[in-house]
């Protein structure tokens, strides 16, 4: 085709203080069609990707505008939960995927999970991390949503240990989503998935103690509604419309791989 392409380099860059120091580094990214690139204000789908948005290790989620000239943002659209530790700060780290779908009020609703398991020393990481689902509205200027913003979810490992029920808290005045903080050890490091209105997202519980040079833990699949954060595995059957159901509150099941290492995609139609 014709016109003249160029390469574009958009730097991240948090302006604002306090938050995490030292290197970070951009992961899994998701691409929108959002706008008419001919005329940015009609929210219009053109064929053209004009929204990018990525999340880092120092937990920020950053939206890039590419219909926008500048070169530089400074404002995360979203933020993970932050702690200190010896004197540093340090926020839930997001290396695993992200899903989009349509948010209210015309905005864009992002789900993801935090933690990680590609360093040395993560496999005896036990802080904790959570799975999150948030809209973004697209304010002007560029607000960071934070978790204080978003419907509790907590959850409890059934009798029987392989499933779990998850049970909202109290939801906060002018909701933005929701997040779930997961069991000590437990971490996402996958790629979630919307099917019918169901996002499911893979979470991997590693063992410390391990035999040998292996990798060892637990897979679990959470089944929540996309838009609520509520269970929603009772909607679900296994292996065909016919099959095994799940009890209501049912939000999380274990999988059974014939293996121990992550599972990082979910494969539901």
């Amino acid at each position: 085709g014709k016109g003249s392409p160029k390469v574009r380099m958009i730097e991240a860059v948090e302006s604002a203080k306090g938050g995490p120091t030292g290197t970070n580094g951009l992961g899994n990214i998701v691409v929108l069609d959002r706008k008419d690139n001919s005329d940015s204000t009609r929210a219009v789908r053109d064929g053209f990707a004009d929204t990018v948005y990525g999340a880092d290790a120092n937990g920020a989620v950053w939206r890039f505008d590419l219909l926008d000239t500048a070169d530089t943002i400074s404002t995360p659209v979203f933020t993970t939960a932050t702690r200190t530790e010896s004197n540093m700060v340090y926020r839930q780290p997001i290396t695993g995927g992200l899903v989009a779908t349509a948010g209210e009020g015309g905005g864009v609703m992002l789900m993801f999970g935090t933690g990680s398991f590609s360093f040395v020393n993560d496999k005896a990481d036990e802080t904790t991390q959570s799975l999150y689902g948030f809209t973004d509205r697209f304010t002007t200027p560029t607000t960071t949503v934070t978790r204080d913003k978003l419907q509790p979810f907590t959850v409890a490992a059934s009798a029987s240990g392989t499933s779990r029920q998850v049970t909202a808290g109290t939801r906060p005045t002018g909701a933005l989503g929701w997040y779930l903080d997961l069991p000590k050890g437990e971490r996402f490091v996958g790629y979630p998935d919307v099917v019918a209105g169901v996002v499911f997202m893979p979470t991997y519980a590693a063992l410390t103690e391990t035999v040998g040079c292996g990798t060892d833990g637990k897979n679990w699949v959470f089944g929540l509604d996309a838009r609520s954060g509520a269970a929603a595995l009772s909607s679900v059957r296994v292996g065909s419309p016919a099959g095994k159901g799940y009890d209501a509150g049912t939000g999380a099941v274990s999988l059974d791989t014939g293996g121990t290492a992550p599972v990082k995609d979910v494969a539901v139609s």
